[in-house]
Formats: C-alpha cells, structure tokens, sequence
C-alpha cells in the first residue's frame, strides 16, 4: 500500500512527468547523433525500448557497451535487437544527464562490439 500511495503523490507524478520528457528529447537527439546503429525509440513514460536495428542481437552489444559505463540496461529476449530500460521515477534531471553522458559515451564500444560481430552497417 505504501508503494501506491508514493506513486500517487503531485510531486512524484509530476517528477515521472520531467523524466518522460527529458528521456524523450534526449532519445531524440541520440538518434539524431548514431542513427547508423540506434534506429528507433519506443517509449511509454520512463518505460523505453531502444531498437538496435543493424543486427539481430544489436541490443545484446549495446547493453554491455553501457554495462561498461556503468547503465544497466537488458536486451529483450523477445526481440534482441530491442534494448528494454527503465531509468526510474525518482531520477533529478542531473542524474538523467548523467545517464545520457554515459549512454552517449557508450556508443564508440557499441559501435566496435557491433563491427566485430562482423553485421555492423
């Protein structure tokens, strides 16, 4: 009951609302910056899959680039192209920079997890 009762709180409702908006543009302007491995956003609040499309299990590569950046982030076992990831709704939007920094410097590694796996673009 405690948990439902946070979640229902003005400030917590309003902070998830930051966050999704936050998450949004910055998913945005990461497409815009790799959009020759990070093909695609699909998100519902902070709920986001990130489609790695130029490889059947792109995902799998980019989850361990942003592991070693210290993001946990799991592909989907139904899809290993899609990265599933829920940053949280507790997050300030210093925290989703910080996250967003990493992410960004996460994508060389990608890229070269992605090239070795011999199907990179």
């Amino acid at each position: 009951h405690k948990v439902i009762e946070m979640l229902q709180r003005p400030d917590l409702v309003a902070n998830v609302g930051t966050v999704t908006e936050f998450m949004a543009q910055a998913m945005g302007e990461m497409l815009a910056r790799h959009g020759d491995i990070f093909t695609g956003v699909r998100q519902k609040g902070v709920i986001l899959g990130l489609e790695f499309s130029n490889h059947p299990e792109g995902a799998v590569f980019v989850s361990r680039a942003l592991y070693e950046q210290g993001v946990w982030a799991i592909f989907s076992s139904l899809d290993k192209r899609v990265l599933q990831w829920k940053p949280g709704v507790l997050l300030d939007r210093e925290t989703c920079q910080d996250i967003m920094n990493r992410f960004d410097a996460a994508m060389p590694r990608a890229r070269e997890l992605l090239h070795q796996a011999g199907k990179a673009n």
